[in-house]
């Protein structure tokens, strides 16, 4: 996408970004107006219901208020003596207050008697008693209050009626007054809340005061209206037979009634698309009228950079005659007096480089000629330079070899000498090792001496412990065989006892636990044998292996005589040899002395060599060096001389 965009020409961006300024403003601007609207309209709608909702509210308020303050005069006012015998005074009060309050549906009084005064005469029934009736038993049960009934279908015309009741003071009857919805379904059916809006009144059982859709006095079904009761005054949406409602609704504080708006969503969305589609064609006109003069400004910027890109392609070709024809002063205009400058530039400055690049030209070719002569010059200056590095570095490698094996000699003649050194130090150290181990075989041949005289004595020992357990050996048959005897005894006597019989029991008990006795002996006496057996094995091992003892002892006494003799031998050599190792480290040192004075005289060449070589390197290097200089001024030169023919054919295209 991006490359594609910048394949495009100015005039497809130039359109894009204009209509990108008009159209995407237009677009913004339709839908906020479009959702304020919608917002704008919902709230003077709701606004609206909720003003409505609240002139009912004060309209009840109001009626109900005067109601409960005319009853309460009333009942302040009146006692028994006033409606004793159907008093004149009474229905000429009554008759007054209904002509001036024509809400009023009728006044009455209910008396302890039963009797019952009403203005205007509704009651026709002769067995109608008061004191049954729900307001004059709520009146009597609560002295001191005002009541107001529950909605209820009125005698007389059927009409939906409310009581407002109060006992009166003396407690001699009930005065009440029946107030009539008439007034306030006037208020209610006159609202206007959009096309298919409504207002409504329940009480507080959810039976219908106003609707216009329900019966009066029936119970609102539906689940919306219970949600009414959750709450005294809240607003939400809702659906009902597939369309989506917004209700409003407060609550009486002096009756506890319901009252409440309803009205279409869709009533909203439809006054907003009329204020939209207003908008929509307000912006396409303006989308008309900002065309064409978008159309009108782009074709006054292209006209005259279309005039600039053929003229620039006329100079591209090598013409710079051509001027363009300036006949605005904006910045336009500014470009193509530029571009009438640019070209006088341009002209001025071929016409300097075309005859610098001859001035070049001549002077490369002249620097050509002297750099083909000074490399000749320099190559063979480089060869006879490189000839002396060569035998340099020839000699340097001669006086190296030598150094270097004379380092060798020395190293070897070094070594003698610390060898020579090292064997004297070692015989001198071999003739104490020698006096040091002789003195430890002497040492050793005495101990050994008393290893064997103790080993002998411990040999004795043995065999004459021996002897004693083989004693002990006898002395247990013995013990054996007289503990069998017992046992026998033993047993032979527990026969006779028991021949005995009765007398002989207890001899028979002794003559038992002696058997037994007889039994532990011989097998102590067994287990005892068993392990003297153990003793004479282990006793037996012991001096044979107490006799090897004693033949290695003698063979270490005769070893140690052996040891002593070869001790006395080393230690005469190494006598002998003390002077002869003497003289050989001597002339060592000697000959390390003149062999290192040596080895310095060869090092002293060599780096005299070694130095003759780097300068020989050095003066190669810089003589290859000046070479390749010249060689690449050559070139350069050369291509100088190129690069100036090349300016000359270009300049050659313009024509100026």
């Amino acid at each position: 996408m991006k490359k594609l965009f910048k394949k495009k020409g100015i005039r497809f961006k130039l359109i894009l970004a204009f209509a990108g300024f008009l159209l995407i403003p237009g677009y913004i601007i339709g839908v906020l107006t479009y959702f304020s609207s919608v917002d704008q309209i919902e709230g003077q709608l709701k606004t609206r219901i909720n003003e409505n909702i609240d002139i009912i509210n004060r309209t009840i308020d109001n009626t109900m208020e005067s109601k409960v303050h005319d009853v309460q005069i009333f009942a302040d006012n009146m006692n028994d003596s006033m409606y004793e015998n159907e008093s004149e005074e009474v229905f000429q009060q009554f008759s007054q207050y209904v002509e001036l309050h024509p809400e009023a549906a009728s006044i009455y009084v209910g008396t302890e008697e039963g009797e019952f005064i009403q203005e205007p005469q509704l009651v026709q029934d002769s067995n109608y008693d008061p004191r049954e009736r729900p307001w004059y038993i709520a009146s009597m049960e609560n002295t001191n209050d005002v009541i107001i009934s529950d909605p209820y279908i009125g005698v007389g015309e059927g009409k939906l009626v409310v009581t407002v009741s109060k006992a009166i003071e003396d407690g001699s009857g009930v005065v009440a007054v029946d107030l009539s919805f008439d007034f306030i379904e006037e208020i209610a059916s006159g609202i206007d809340i959009g096309n298919n809006g409504y207002a409504f009144l329940l009480d507080q059982q959810q039976n219908v005061i106003y609707h216009p859709e329900l019966d009066k006095g029936t119970k609102a079904e539906e689940e919306i209206y219970s949600k009414l009761y959750e709450s005294t005054n809240d607003e939400f949406s809702y659906s009902s037979q597939g369309i989506n409602k917004f209700v409003y609704f407060a609550t009486n504080d002096l009756t506890g009634w319901k009252l409440g708006g309803t009205m279409d969503q869709d009533e909203v969305q439809d006054a907003a698309l009329s204020v939209f589609f207003t908008t929509v064609i307000v912006i396409v006109a303006s989308l008309i009228i900002g065309g064409v003069l978008i159309f009108l400004v782009i074709r006054s910027i292209l006209k005259p950079i279309r005039e600039l890109k053929e003229k620039a392609l006329i100079i591209s070709t090598g013409d710079l005659t051509q001027a363009i024809d300036v006949k605005t002063t904006d910045e336009i205009g500014q470009l193509g007096n530029a571009f009438n400058q640019m070209q006088d530039g341009l002209r001025e400055l071929i016409h300097d480089v075309e005859f610098n690049a001859q001035q070049v030209a001549a002077s490369a070719e002249e620097l050509n000629a002297n750099a083909d002569q000074m490399t000749s010059t320099t190559e063979q200056v480089s060869s006879a330079i490189q000839e002396i590095s060569s035998s340099a570095e020839h000699q340097l490698h001669g006086t190296e070899e030598s150094a270097n094996s004379l380092e060798e000699v020395s190293t070897g003649v070094e070594k003698i000498v610390d060898s020579a050194t090292s064997v004297s130090g070692y015989v001198e150290e071999m003739n104490s090792q020698a006096e040091v181990g002789g003195q430890a075989v002497h040492n050793t041949l005495e101990q050994m001496n008393a290893i064997q005289e103790s080993v002998n004595n411990s040999n004795q020992m043995i065999e004459s412990l021996l002897e004693r357990s083989k004693e002990v050996t006898t002395i247990l048959s013995a013990i054996t065989d007289i503990s069998e005897q017992t046992n026998l005894l033993a047993l032979n006597a527990a026969i006779e006892a028991a021949r005995a019989g009765e007398h002989g029991r207890g001899f028979a008990v002794v003559a038992d636990e002696v058997r037994k006795l007889a039994e532990q002996s011989q097998s102590s006496a067994n287990d005892i044998n068993v392990i003297l057996e153990g003793i004479q094995h282990d006793i037996q091992t012991t001096v044979e292996g107490m006799s090897l003892v004693t033949d290695k002892v003698s063979s270490g006494v005769e070893v140690s005589y052996d040891a002593i003799d070869k001790f006395g031998q080393i230690m005469q050599t190494s006598i002998k040899i003390r002077p002869q190792v003497e003289e050989v480290t001597a002339i060592s040192e000697e000959m390390a002395a003149a062999v290192q004075q040596v080895t310095a005289t060869a090092n002293d060449l060599a780096n005299i060599a070694r130095s003759n070589a780097a300068s020989s390197e050095e003066v190669a290097a810089s003589t290859e060096e000046q070479l390749a200089s010249m060689e690449e001024i050559s070139a350069s030169a050369k291509s100088l001389t190129d690069m100036a023919e090349e300016l000359t054919e270009k300049i050659a295209k313009y024509n100026y």
